[in-house]
């Protein structure tokens, strides 16, 4: 340990003999993400379709986007949307961090075979799938 870590831990000492919390990121001005441009993220993921995982919808709360997309591929749809609109859009790093931490989602790739139904339907156009439903 260094002379200067000792001097700075003595430093901080108050007269009760406790020492002062580290303050480190604490300065209260960190940069905001704009509400409305968080509440545009949140109501574009929540207008993907989900999928209901089959074996084990009893024993999560996590929902399921399809695998046919990656998350760079959501981001960009929902960049062209609001694009389209003229609106402000939020960075990649504030949508993926959105989604991360406000959604329990995830993208479905199933652990186990899929029913029939399931595959007969995935492999088929869409007529068959109007059929099928």
């Amino acid at each position: 340990m260094s002379y200067k870590a000792i001097q700075t831990a003595l430093s901080k000492v108050s007269e009760s003999g406790v020492i002062q919390g580290d303050l480190r990121g604490k300065h209260g001005h960190q940069p905001t993400v704009d509400p409305q441009i968080k509440q545009s993220v949140i109501d574009f993921i929540n207008s993907i379709p989900k999928i209901e995982s089959h074996y084990l919808k009893a024993q999560t709360k996590r929902q399921y986007i399809s695998s046919e997309k990656s998350l760079a591929d959501i981001y960009r749809d929902y960049k062209q949307l609001r694009e389209k609109d003229g609106l402000a859009i939020a960075t990649s790093s504030t949508f993926i961090r959105i989604f991360n931490t406000e959604f329990n989602i995830s993208f479905f790739v199933p652990k186990k075979d899929q029913c029939d139904l399931c595959e007969m339907f995935k492999n088929s156009d869409s007529e068959e799938k109007r059929n099928l439903s």
